[in-house]
């Protein structure tokens, strides 16, 4: 699919602007986050790692200009824990080294099953967190860098130096009311379907 379809699928499946989508994919495109190249016939193909950045960006950022750092940050959080007692939806839990990025990009490319990902949803708050969720389960992706920073750290003065130096910490922190937004694995599941043209069983 080409940028020009990519568009206006995107804006019909997030629920967002055109202008607005374009701007997240300047910021993206800029950062080298986003496929370049000639235009028209000749246009590089849209990648499902390119699709995987906009949702993510969409979903974390409240402005474009914070796109690259949200994609960036959420992009690379890690599985932390689960809570899940129905089978196949633990596909989620068992991958540790799949950072929420990867997972979008499986969504995307149909290795995640599509009976299941009709299920679940992905959730972005920015306290510095993110879910896979449904009643039946819940797969926490978090700073795992950080944690386990904190974790080694042996003194109070290291782990406040580390508390200084963290996104997570700036994320979480202050009174105000965290901002949390989510998407259904399905509808990743259909943007997939429409940008590589796979077939659901």
């Amino acid at each position: 699919m080409k940028l020009v379809s990519f568009i206006p699928l995107m804006v019909c499946m997030l629920g967002v602007e055109e202008k607005t989508l374009r701007m997240y994919l300047k910021y993206l495109r800029d950062a080298g986050m986003f496929s370049t190249g000639a235009r028209g016939v000749n246009a590089p193909d849209i990648t499902a790692l390119d699709a995987a950045r906009v949702i993510i960006a969409v979903l974390a950022s409240p402005s474009p200009s914070r796109a690259v750092r949200d994609v960036e940050f959420f992009g690379g959080l890690l599985p932390a824990y689960h809570e899940c007692n129905w089978g196949p939806l633990e596909l989620f839990a068992h991958q540790p080294d799949k950072t929420l990025l990867d997972v979008v990009v499986d969504c995307l490319e149909h290795e995640v099953l599509y009976e299941v990902g009709g299920l679940a949803n992905i959730r972005i708050s920015d306290n510095g967190n993110a879910q896979i969720e449904n009643e039946n389960f819940r797969v926490i992706y978090h700073d795992r860098a950080f944690s386990d920073a904190m974790h080694d750290a042996s003194t109070v003065k290291e782990k406040v130096e580390i508390m200084q130096r963290s996104e997570t910490m700036e994320r979480s922190g202050g009174t105000r009311v965290v901002r949390s937004a989510f998407y259904p694995i399905e509808g990743i599941a259909e943007i997939g379907q429409e940008l590589l043209g796979w077939e659901a069983e």
